[in-house]
């Protein structure tokens, strides 16, 4: 119920496109469904922990306090942005002009909450068990290592995976959001636990031989 209060250029932009979109509130019924870290079959958002944990079994973990996260997985984000445009609520015409909590607005997350450390952790798990060690990246590492990341990219002129933005997320102090409440409005719920889609994207990844 708390309003938006976006840290990172990212979460700006994403705000802005809620606000753009809630613009068209009287013509076009509207919902908004939020999502956590989108994971699964042909996900690639975190795919690169999976790689690295599978290849040498070490995870990065910057600051030695990382937040909590909340988790979906892709298909049961699909449930989720099916049952909330059949029979979601709609956000109200007036959202466009106000930062203030209101109907028709969806966090699609799992009950389980991990922090960085415990992802690695648990896809170890997923892996028959693999054993994985943590190598922390205490301040100000992660801050100096993503501004050489970003003036080497600059001068490449692509883009790049690490940011002072992403940086700026990954500092917060916690990313934990409840999706009990859209499951139970919308009449539905995540097929399996957290751990039981890692180990699911264990087995597609090696499948399609992406690691």
């Amino acid at each position: 119920d708390e309003p938006p209060c976006p840290i990172s250029n990212y979460g700006r932009s994403k705000r802005a496109g809620e606000l753009c979109v809630a613009r068209f509130a009287r013509q076009v019924p509207i919902s908004v469904v939020r999502p956590g870290v989108v994971f699964g079959p042909r996900g690639r958002a975190i795919l690169p922990v999976f790689q690295m944990i599978q290849r040498t079994g070490f995870h990065i973990v910057p600051f030695y306090n990382p937040p909590l996260l909340s988790f979906i997985d892709a298909r049961d984000l699909v449930t989720m942005l099916l049952c909330a445009a059949e029979r979601g609520e709609r956000i109200a015409v007036d959202d466009a002009a106000t930062d203030a909590p209101g109907r028709g607005y969806y966090f699609a997350a799992v009950p389980e909450h991990l922090n960085w450390k415990q992802l690695g952790l648990s896809i170890g798990q997923a892996m028959d068990g693999r054993t994985v060690t943590i190598f922390y990246a205490p301040e100000p590492l992660p801050w100096i290592v993503a501004s050489l990341s970003e003036t080497l990219i600059r001068l490449r002129v692509s883009p790049a995976d690490l940011t002072i933005d992403k940086i700026r997320e990954a500092a917060a102090p916690s990313w934990a959001c409840c999706g009990e409440s859209a499951w139970r409005q919308l009449d539905c719920q995540p097929a399996y636990s957290l751990h039981d889609r890692l180990r699911q994207s264990v087995e597609w990844y090696r499948e399609m031989k992406w690691m």
